[in-house]
């Protein structure tokens, strides 16, 4: 008899955890759903940061690289995210980092989404999760234009709703992943 424990796989909730922050950080950036707040805060935070922070270590742990630096990764933005909210409220700064800044840090961290798009593609699967990489690269690159161009308050509602069906795509594939793993065959297609 082993004593080795087994890590289970992490997948659907860093998958949830990933959907749910983006779709809603989405729905405020894009201006559909009022300013941000403490609830929002508290979701990007917990969800979005802890809750992929934790899924990345877990899938480390269980030897997934992909997986590992990818949730992690994902998480730190929604926790860097979060301070940059949280320092704007402290300090009574105009909202937001300043637009070089502000295009730098975007344009950086889609090119980490680029860099999570093109590993999705290498394992060939779960193409929903491909589509919602792709687009969140996209909702990044759109933010960061719109910082360099000084066009940002326009490309908003635009980048808002590329987020929001990233996300959503992102929600399918947790809902399809927990699913299909449960049921120990394919009832939904990712």
């Amino acid at each position: 008899m082993s004593d080795e424990k087994k890590v289970g796989d992490p997948t659907a909730l860093g998958l949830f955890a990933y959907g749910i922050a983006l779709t809603l950080l989405a729905t405020v950036i894009g201006g559909f759903a009022g300013p941000f707040n403490g609830l929002l805060l508290g979701t990007v935070i917990f969800t979005g940061g802890v809750g992929l922070v934790l899924a990345g270590v877990y899938d480390f742990m269980r030897g997934s690289a992909f997986g590992g630096v990818a949730f992690t990764g994902w998480g730190l933005l929604f926790l860097t995210v979060s301070v940059f909210f949280i320092a704007t409220v402290i300090t009574k700064a105009a909202g937001g980092p300043v637009p070089v800044f502000g295009g730098w840090f975007h344009l950086l961290w889609a090119i980490f989404g680029f860099a999570t798009f093109a590993g999705a593609n290498a394992l060939n699967k779960w193409v929903m999760l491909q589509i919602a990489l792709f687009l969140t690269s996209v909702f990044l690159l759109i933010q960061a234009i719109g910082y360099f161009t000084g066009l940002l308050a326009g490309l908003l509602p635009i980048a808002g709703i590329v987020g929001i069906v990233a996300g959503l795509c992102a929600l399918y594939t947790a809902i399809a992943v927990l699913i299909n793993g449960a049921a120990e065959k394919t009832v939904l297609p990712a």
